[in-house]
């Protein structure tokens, strides 16, 4: 296996933490945070044609659970991001506008 599916791997056997459980993400790590793209599985490739096998299936069905958490990590950076940009924009018109600031 390569370095793509032992990430793919490592993500995929990670227990799920529910709601209550799981901290915000922003309470992890401040700013940025790394969505790592998965990568294909060279078996797509490399095996000759017609003739699938097991281990490539679960690979490529790894992968395909892989992408999705990927898409929601992108997702929830995004939208980290904009919650903080504005903050950033609100605070910055508080100081500008003193006695109008929300609490």
């Amino acid at each position: 296996m390569g370095s793509g599916m032992a990430t793919a791997l490592d993500h995929a056997q990670k227990p799920e933490l529910d709601q209550e459980q799981a901290p915000a993400q922003d309470e992890r790590i401040p700013g940025f945070t790394l969505c790592v793209p998965p990568y294909a599985p060279p078996c797509v490739d490399n095996a000759p044609k017609g003739r699938a096998n097991a281990a490539c299936d679960e690979e490529l069905r790894i992968y395909i659970e892989t992408v999705f958490h990927y898409r929601e990590c992108l997702t929830f950076e995004m939208e980290r991001a904009i919650r903080e940009s504005n903050d950033v924009i609100d605070r910055w018109k508080c100081r500008k506008a003193v006695g109008k600031c929300r609490k």
